[in-house]
C-alpha cells in the first residue's frame, strides 16, 4: 500500500494533479498494488474521475451546517474521497478534534490515517482506533538525503509495537525500494510518499521503482 500526498505542490495542482492521479491508477493496476492519491480539495473530483482511489489531506471536526471555511467528512465523501489523512506534521490538530473525527467515522467505510511523529503519539492514536497510522518523524519530512528507513529503524519497530492491531505505514524521506523493504521487515504495511515522487523529473519511474520494494 502506497499513499501519495500531493500536498500543495504546483507540480500536483490542476491538470498536473489529474495527470499524477492517472499515473497512480496506471501503476496500481499494472503492478497490482493499492496506491492512494491524496490531492488538494479543489482537485479531488477530477482526480477521482481519473480512476484512482483518493483520500483527502485533512477534514475538520465538524458536521454539516454553520461551519464556514471548514471541511466535512460528508462533503469529501460525496466528492469521491474514501478516506483522509489526519494530524499531519504540517497540519496538526488537537487531541479532542482527532478523537471527535475518529469516533464520528468509527465503523464507516470512510478510512482514517493518523500521522504520528514517534511511538508515544502512535500509541495514543492507536487507542482511538483509526484504520492506519502513518509514522513520519517531522525532521525527515521532505528530506532528499535521509529517510525514516535509514535513520529511524529502531523507532519504526517501536511504533509498530505501540500501534498494536492498527496497521503502520512509514513516511518521511522514503525514496527507494530498499526504504520500503526495510519498513516491511520491521512490521510496516506500506509507505507514504510526497516530495521525492511529486517533484521528481519522472514520477512514474520513481513510483515503479518504489513498488519493487513490495516484491
Amino acid at each position: 500500500m502506497i499513499i501519495v500526498n500531493f500536498k500543495t505542490y504546483k507540480e500536483a495542482t490542476g491538470n498536473r494533479a489529474v495527470e499524477l492521479a492517472a499515473m497512480c491508477r496506471r501503476v496500481a493496476q499494472e503492478e497490482n498494488i493499492r496506491i492512494i492519491a491524496v490531492p488538494q480539495l479543489v482537485d479531488l473530483k477530477d482526480c477521482v474521475a481519473a480512476g484512482v482511489e483518493c483520500w483527502v489531506q485533512h477534514i475538520d471536526a465538524v458536521g454539516q451546517g454553520k461551519n464556514t471555511g471548514r471541511v466535512t467528512r460528508e462533503a469529501v465523501e460525496e466528492a469521491g474521497a474514501t478516506g483522509t489523512l489526519l494530524s499531519h506534521s504540517e497540519h496538526k490538530i488537537n487531541e479532542d478534534a482527532l478523537k471527535w473525527i475518529l469516533e464520528e467515522t468509527a465503523g464507516m467505510a470512510f478510512q482514517t490515517c493518523v500521522c504520528a511523529g514517534d511511538a508515544q503519539e502512535a500509541r495514543k492514536a492507536a487507542g482511538m482506533k483509526p484504520n492506519y497510522i502513518l509514522y513520519e518523524p517531522p525532521e525527515l519530512v521532505g528530506s532528499a538525503e535521509k529517510s525514516v528507513s535509514t535513520e529511524k529503524q529502531e523507532v519504526i519497530g517501536e511504533v509498530v509495537k505501540a500501534a498494536g492491531a492498527v496497521p503502520v505505514l512509514i513516511g518521511a524521506g522514503v525514496k527507494s525500494a530498499e526504504d520500503i523493504r526495510v519498513g516491511l521487515k520491521l512490521g510496516a504495511k506500506g509507505a507514504g510518499l510526497a516530495s521525492n515522487l511529486v517533484l521528481a523529473q519522472d514520477p512514474e519511474y520513481v513510483l515503479r521503482e518504489l513498488v519493487k520494494g513490495f516484491k
